[in-house]
């Protein structure tokens, strides 16, 4: 099941014929960072997301086929038949989730609000710390969205609504608040996670990695900068790279290594370069000291920790050991 989100596309109605796939996810990887590039003809559907360095995963749906992975990836090369290409861009934390929708479990389906009460079922998804999404129609043609779930807390969603209704940063409350008072029809789907976080090399790696792996402190701390810079990304305002590089110099009285001068560390398109000999747990109390410090002076520190689910159920564990806690 291949759910396209709601909003309009940065790119849409591109065909396929004149398109190398594979191309064409490296250009918008460095261009947006995370998305998804949907493919759509009389026949099939098909999803590539990725993050802003690897393929997250690939799933093709041809009637009653379904495949994701590498096979997935290997029949959309192979399809002979042209597609009709949207790309969209997600925040990083939230590529992840998308990239397990189309493997979701439908439990509950066309539920309508004059006979169930959604706030109720709020209050049940909270308690039993559920996992998923709801999409949901609004009665009245008044819209439609989806909201996610993760062990119970409202973490986003998407959502189209007439313009005169939508602002320019949508929030989860809105569209509850229409559910509320439009009435609605909604499903909703469970989804287990079972990959949550690896991209799809990862997934097909064999053997596993042993349950001692050493974290990768450095990709952990660029998923972490990625994460707080798709929060400002939309505020023309801000250049997220001019800001982390002053907080950075500001920070380098307290951290020799950040001093560009000494050219230990540096951040630069998305990738951290560090040649120094400090312990993990200086390098990342000095990294996320930086961040915290830049969500502070833009009052989005609560919207920044707020984000972070998807990388606290990656690294969060492994960061308590080494002393910090996000």
């Amino acid at each position: 099941m291949i759910i396209v989100p709601k909003e309009k596309p940065v790119l849409a109605n591109l065909n396929s014929y004149y398109l190398n796939f594979e191309k064409l996810v490296e250009h918008f990887q460095g261009e947006i960072g995370a998305g998804a590039v949907f493919f759509k003809s009389a026949v099939a559907r098909a999803v590539i997301f990725f993050d802003p360095d690897n393929i997250v995963n690939v799933y093709f749906q041809h009637k009653k086929e379904f495949f994701q992975g590498k096979k997935a990836r290997e029949t959309l090369n192979q399809a002979a038949y042209n597609f009709i290409v949207d790309v969209y861009q997600f925040e990083l934390e939230q590529v992840y989730f998308w990239a397990q929708i189309p493997v979701a479990k439908n439990i509950y389906k066309n539920l309508n609000t004059k006979s169930n009460n959604f706030n109720k079922l709020l209050k049940k998804i909270a308690a039993e710390k559920f996992t998923g999404f709801s999409e949901v129609i609004l009665n009245n043609k008044l819209g439609e969205g989806l909201i996610f779930f993760n062990d119970g807390e409202i973490i986003g969603g998407s959502c189209a609504l007439p313009e005169r209704q939508r602002n320019s940063s949508w929030q989860p409350d809105e569209l509850l608040k229409m559910i509320t008072e439009s009435g609605a029809v909604f499903s909703i789907f469970s989804l287990s996670f079972q990959n949550r976080g690896k991209t799809l090399s990862e997934q097909e790696r064999q053997p596993p990695e042993p349950a001692g792996y050493r974290i990768d402190i450095l990709k952990a701390l660029e998923e972490l900068i990625h994460t707080f810079e798709g929060i400002i990304r939309k505020e023309k305002s801000y250049d997220s790279g001019v800001l982390i590089r002053k907080k950075i110099i500001d920070k380098s009285d307290k951290y020799d290594f950040l001093d560009p001068f000494v050219s230990e560390f540096s951040y630069k398109d998305g990738r951290i370069n560090f040649t120094g000999s400090v312990d993990d747990s200086v390098l990342a109390q000095a990294v996320v000291e930086v961040i915290l410090e830049l969500a502070d002076d833009l009052g989005k520190r609560e919207h920044f920790l707020q984000r972070l689910h998807f990388w606290r159920k990656k690294y969060g564990a492994d960061f308590v050991k080494i002393g910090i806690r996000l």
